[in-house]
């Protein structure tokens, strides 16, 4: 669908961008801007992307199964997922403008995946 000749919707109105390179579909409404030095996902925050302006620790606690959420570095301080399985003990975001996914397989068994270091 056609929205404006500044930018294509798809069915579900999210705008679709960066035709040029690669196509990228990115759910205006589904942004979370984070500013403060710890955040705890909520029920809300499912099928999210998570942008961190600041040093976080991003908690993880029980929430319903099939939970999903990406967590994007977008500052320059640290940021960690906290209780969440991942390879290695790894929990923090590997750079600026890098990211993780949190997944949760049951309410309290979830894992946090992506570019992640000690």
């Amino acid at each position: 669908v056609i929205n404006s000749i500044n930018g294509i919707v798809n069915m579900q109105g999210q705008q679709i961008v960066d035709l040029q390179n690669e196509i990228s579909v990115i759910n205006l409404s589904a942004v979370v801007d984070v500013y403060d030095n710890s955040y705890t996902l909520k029920e809300s925050d499912n099928g999210k992307t998570l942008f961190i302006h600041v040093t976080c620790t991003v908690q993880c606690p029980d929430l319903s199964a099939g939970f999903t959420c990406r967590v994007i570095r977008w500052g320059t301080g640290e940021v960690r997922v906290s209780g969440a399985k991942s390879p290695s003990g790894l929990n923090r975001i590997n750079g600026q403008f890098r990211t993780a996914q949190v997944y949760y397989r049951t309410t309290t068994d979830r894992a946090v995946t992506g570019e992640l270091t000690r």
